[in-house]
């Protein structure tokens, strides 16, 4: 028995013996990986995150956030057309395409026996795909194409253009869509404007050389052998589009492609704070009404910088937004915000626009100053105090 009991207590030694030395392995290791990780993030801690710690390596930062004094909608007159080409209707909004294909002169002792105009469709704002209406082709005169880079809705509108043809389009697998054409489209060498009712659709522009661009297929024969065909693709040329707008309410911010409308904004500078020195972060956030419409883009929107009290002077700086959350967007102001406060340069404002403000008919309703504060526009600043 006595053995017995010897035996237990020598096991019950060695147990306790052995718990003890996993108990100092384990801590020397997670001191060891602790070191490692200490001794091993950088030689100088400031070089991780350097601006955020002061001289004791204790962070000294604050907040402040300043909200947008003024703001207003800006109405610049423009036309778009550099990568897509827009026409249709729907919505209280219309836009008309102009085309002009290099065509050659070569064509006038020729007899056009066919043609047709061939689209790949890009852009469908309104998610509706209908073609029951017709495709007018409105004669371009020789004054207005010499005027054509200059061309606003307002001036397209209170003209007279004379129609030379009428078709309804052919729509085809892979969203593409024919428009057959007669001789006297061929032949129009200022080019013509192209309108429907139709819903709003857009394409490449005569700019844009692609695979799947947009061609003016012409079937020809010779005066002098009418036996004889053949067939011609144009792919290049001039083109644009315009687009009407909507009248803007006074109390109403919208960013509007295609026309363009633009949003202004700007802070009251006596707000700005004397001493914020150094400056870490300035985001300027502005926050959308549902009622926007918009092709899904993680970055639909820029600011830039008024150079003066005139809203069309603009620096050529474009700030780019970053997608915070469902309809709101940040801008990264820091060095814009820092030259404020420290007066080297002059705040006259923000113009924020539409990165895709000559290639769509996207539209952006803002929450302006009136707004909710949590809606409101606003810069958010953290800053290093001073001692």
């Amino acid at each position: 028995m006595a053995t017995h009991q010897r035996t237990i207590t020598k096991k019950q030694r060695m147990t306790k013996s052995t718990n003890l030395s996993l108990q100092k392995i384990s801590f020397i290791f997670s001191l060891v990986i602790f070191l490692q990780f200490f001794n091993g993030c950088s030689d100088d801690p400031k070089d991780i995150g350097g601006n955020l710690l002061d001289d004791g390596n204790t962070a000294q930062l604050d907040t402040l956030s300043i909200f947008a004094a003024i703001d207003s909608t800006v109405r610049v007159r423009t036309n778009g057309g550099s990568s897509r080409l827009i026409i249709g209707s729907s919505n209280g909004k219309e836009a008309v395409s102009f085309l002009r294909f290099a065509t050659s002169s070569a064509f006038d002792t020729l007899k056009i026996d066919s043609a047709k105009i061939t689209i790949h469709l890009n852009y469908f704002p309104d998610g509706t795909v209908q073609y029951n209406q017709s495709v007018n082709f409105l004669k371009v005169d020789s004054a207005t194409f010499a005027k054509i880079s200059d061309l606003r809705w307002n001036t397209f509108a209170h003209a007279t253009y004379d129609s030379i043809f009428s078709s309804v389009p052919r729509p085809l697998p892979d969203s593409v869509l024919e428009i057959p054409v007669d001789s006297n489209v061929v032949r129009a060498k200022n080019g013509f404007f192209c309108r429907t009712a139709n819903p709003i659709f857009g394409f490449p522009s005569l700019q844009r050389y692609l695979a799947r661009g947009t061609k003016l297929s012409i079937y020809y024969s010779y005066r002098s052998m009418p036996d004889s065909s053949d067939s011609l693709d144009l792919l290049y040329g001039q083109s644009l589009f315009i687009a009407n707008a909507d009248s803007v309410a006074n109390d109403s911010l919208i960013v509007q492609s295609g026309v363009a409308d633009r949003v202004f904004f700007k802070f009251n500078t006596e707000s700005f704070p004397k001493k914020l020195t150094p400056i870490i972060r300035a985001k300027y956030f502005i926050h959308l009404l549902p009622s926007s419409r918009f092709e899904m883009n993680t970055q639909p929107l820029f600011i830039q910088q008024t150079l003066s009290t005139a809203t069309d002077s603009l620096s050529s700086l474009a700030i780019v937004c970053d997608s915070i959350a469902q309809h709101t967007y940040a801008f990264d102001i820091k060095e814009e915000m820092q030259a404020w406060v420290n007066k080297t340069q002059t705040h006259n404002g923000l113009i924020l626009r539409s990165t895709s403000e000559g290639n769509s008919l996207d539209r952006f309703a803002i929450y302006g100053v009136n707004a909710d504060s949590s809606l409101r526009p606003r810069v958010e600043i953290i800053y290093k105090k001073s001692p």
